[in-house]
């Protein structure tokens, strides 16, 4: 019976620990779309005399951004019936937008 015990409390830690991980998979792919639009915005304000540069790393910027936008908003729906994955989605994601600026 014992033995019964240890595997099912085994099992429950290997699925919740691979929840965890899924959560912080989601939060830094999140972070990376957001990081990259933000770059090439940032990239696009260096570029002079070509224009027509300049506004398709605009274009693409935009397009990161917005595509991390509706990941972002996708997320949050998934988590949000547990306040604490919700809560691990942000932080993840605040972290790794901060290490992705640096």
């Amino acid at each position: 019976m014992r033995q019964v015990y240890t595997l099912i409390l085994g099992f429950l830690m290997l699925v919740l620990g691979a929840c965890g991980n899924e959560i912080h998979q989601d939060a830094e792919e999140w972070a990376k779309l957001t990081c990259e639009g933000e770059k090439q915005l940032k990239s696009a304000a260096s570029i002079l005399g070509d224009q027509e540069k300049q506004e398709s790393i605009v274009q693409e910027g935009r397009r990161l951004l917005n595509e991390a936008e509706k990941l972002g908003g996708t997320l949050k729906r998934k988590y949000q019936s547990s306040g604490s994955e919700l809560q691990t989605l942000q932080s993840v994601y605040e972290e790794a937008l901060e290490k992705c600026r640096e």
